[in-house]
């Protein structure tokens, strides 16, 4: 098993602090803007260079004018500010060598497409920042709120408002020059589904985010009971897609995470995934996948990501002259 280290919350006691919520006024010291943003919300925060959050906040994501503006002025009212950890909603442009780095891709989101956070805080702030999207954010900061070994590979996966996987290893984010939209995978499903992806009928995320649920349902899927036939469908689907995970990856463990699945499904989920594999690969087994599989709720490991993010490159962490 993972060494969580519990403190009742599932996070790291070594790294609690950089959950820890500070009225300190004192804006003089160096500090990190950090952003994490969904698809629902984003949560901003300022941090000292040690992990003490000094102030955060959490507005929903809007029509991007309207975000942006929240954005700047909750990070304008800070002058210590030497770079941002930012993890934002995909599909982004990650090749460095792009002069369009950092862009956001083709999203369903209406008007995001073409939107540039980390040209615009560059702009603004005249500091560094560094950009990754908010499940390979999310990924590193559960890696490390976590503690664990430096030898594992671990494929943190969210299921939200969207769905998405971020992989690694090593303590590293492991990916190409782009990253993966492994939500965007396709899945078979049979009956009558409306996907919410306007760009794929049958992909994981289109069918089994948690706007899929709601629209197909007509719940969030927290008031349905298990038993439901609603839940029945969405545990196939979500089984497909983690099974797949297994056979491509192979990661040590899994950690789902996101506002639409709890504990609850675990049971059924795992023994979906058992049928599915129909005895081929002799590591999956129930007890093999009750320690590789764990639920982490929607806690906010994106945001220590983004920390990690900017720290790991502290040296570049300038303001531009």
């Amino acid at each position: 098993m993972p060494n969580s280290k519990s403190d009742g919350h599932g996070l790291g006691q070594s790294k609690i602090r950089s959950y820890v919520l500070s009225v300190n006024a004192n804006n003089n010291s160096e500090t990190i803007g950090l952003i994490e943003g969904g698809g629902t919300k984003f949560i901003l925060a300022v941090a000292s260079t040690s992990g003490l959050i000094l102030k955060r906040k959490t507005i929903k994501t809007e029509l991007p004018d309207a975000t942006l503006r929240q954005i700047f002025s909750f990070f304008d009212q800070f002058e210590s500010l030497v770079g941002f950890g930012c993890g934002i909603f995909g599909p982004l442009n990650l090749d460095k060598n792009s002069p369009n780095f950092g862009i956001i891709l083709n999203t369903p989101k209406p008007k995001w497409s073409g939107v540039n956070i980390k040209r615009m805080l560059e702009k603004r702030y005249s500091v560094s920042v560094f950009i990754e999207t908010d499940v390979n954010t999310a990924a590193l900061g559960c890696y490390h709120l976590r503690d664990l070994p430096n030898s594992q590979l671990i494929s943190y996966i969210t299921i939200g408002t969207g769905i998405g996987i971020g992989n690694i290893l090593n303590g590293e984010i492991v990916r190409g020059q782009h990253h993966n939209e492994a939500g965007h995978s396709i899945i078979h499903h049979a009956g009558e589904l409306d996907s919410q992806c306007p760009f794929h009928e049958n992909c994981v995320e289109g069918l089994a985010s948690g706007s899929a649920f709601k629209k197909n349902f007509g719940d969030k899927g927290k008031n349905l009971a298990i038993d439901e036939l609603s839940w029945s469908i969405e545990i196939k689907l979500l089984a497909q897609f983690i099974y797949n995970q297994i056979c491509f990856v192979t990661p040590d463990y899994i950690f789902l995470g996101g506002g639409l699945i709890s504990e609850k499904i675990k049971t059924p989920l795992i023994n979906h995934i058992i049928k599915i594999n129909n005895g081929y690969l002799t590591h999956i087994s129930q007890s093999s996948l009750n320690c590789k599989i764990q639920f982490v709720g929607n806690k906010n490991y994106a945001l220590f990501g983004a920390f990690k993010l900017a720290t790991a490159n502290h040296s570049k962490l300038t303001k531009f002259m």
